[in-house]
């Protein structure tokens, strides 16, 4: 045949649909470019179609409307969850806080300015153009991913993730920690996790380079009622090129033309790494978006891979390996 079936490669069928997502995605990109963005192409004048100013205001003003008012109140919130030596998650709470009014800050601001400049009332920067040329075309900004989490999700999706992400935080805030904690929702998710590590070495009195997490699935229903007595329950990932068996509870092969399953909430368990049993398992990378690549940042880690986690797997390792298997906190839709 012309082109060979991804079996032949060690891959499973899927990855061909994979393939014809992302060349058609290219595809639209490239077409996205060679769209004129100026209000005389936009049918104004053909009757029922709106102008860009009048399409931009009201996306604008859309946007503005879901977002939160105000900022997180950092002072009550580190008043409610001061510093602690056995508690790092009231660190944890704080910082992501901090972060999540940057961004709020930033969308809120290009937002306010573009509705200004449309009106001719400030001068349209090109830093406003680029703003408003993404906002046509349903993309992100790349003036708010510069501040953001990682994302490859459509204007749209994303604008329902940074208020999901506030209201996650404000649940927390307001009601104390959450039994699970939704993983996809930190900006810095290392930082939740080292805080997780630093709790149990200090609960134990263990140097924390001397431990590192095991992992437990638990997919059965309501196990996860409680907070657990060690470690942290995490939900919100997901596992692209492979599925979960809930009947033997282990990794198995993805069904035809399903990309990505939901992975079942994951109890990540500190414990001495001389303790960790030797069961069949595959070390499954952990990233936070389907890029699977990113930077080093200023403090030593990834911007997109976070950890590899343990699956349990009767299959060997290099069988995962070649089917590209991995988990992902956040979908590209």
């Amino acid at each position: 045949p012309l082109v060979e079936d991804p079996e032949v490669f060690g891959l499973n069928f899927n990855a061909t649909i994979t393939r014809d997502l992302q060349e058609t995605k290219q595809m639209l990109d490239s077409l996205l470019l060679t769209l004129p963005q100026d209000s005389s192409s936009s049918g104004s004048s053909s009757g029922g179609r709106r102008s860009t100013e009048e399409l931009l205001s009201s996306t604008a003003e859309e946007i503005l409307d879901k977002l939160p008012h105000a900022d997180f109140d950092l002072e009550a919130a580190q008043a409610k969850y001061p510093v602690t030596y056995l508690d790092s998650m009231n660190t944890v709470l704080c910082q992501e806080l901090g972060r999540a009014n940057v961004l709020l800050q930033i969308i809120r601001s290009s937002l306010h300015e573009l509705k200004k400049a449309v009106k001719g009332q400030v001068v349209m920067s090109s830093e406003l153009e680029k703003v408003a040329a993404a906002l046509l075309s349903g993309r992100v900004p790349e003036l708010w991913l510069t501040r953001s989490f990682p994302s490859l999700k459509p204007l749209g999706p994303y604008v329902k993730e940074v208020v999901e992400r506030t209201e996650f935080f404000d649940g927390w805030l307001q009601n104390g920690p959450p039994v699970v904690f939704w993983i996809s929702g930190f900006f810095f998710t290392q930082a939740f996790l080292t805080g997780a590590k630093q709790n149990y070495a200090r609960k134990y009195k263990i140097p924390i380079d001397l431990i590192d997490f095991d992992y437990e699935v638990h997919d059965a229903e309501g196990a996860c009622a409680t907070k657990p007595e060690d470690g942290v329950y995490v939900r919100g990932m997901f596992l692209e090129a492979a599925a979960w068996d809930y009947e033997q509870h282990r990794l198995a092969e993805s069904k035809p033309k399903v990309l990505f399953v939901p992975l079942p909430p994951m109890l990540f368990l500190p414990a001495r790494l001389d303790s960790f049993s030797d069961a069949a398992h595959y070390n499954c990378p952990l990233y936070k978006t389907s890029e699977r690549r990113g930077t080093l940042s200023t403090t030593g880690h990834s911007t997109n891979f976070v950890c590899d986690i343990r699956l349990p797997s009767t299959m060997p390792e290099s069988h995962w390996i070649m089917r590209g298997v991995a988990a992902l906190t956040s979908l590209d839709s």
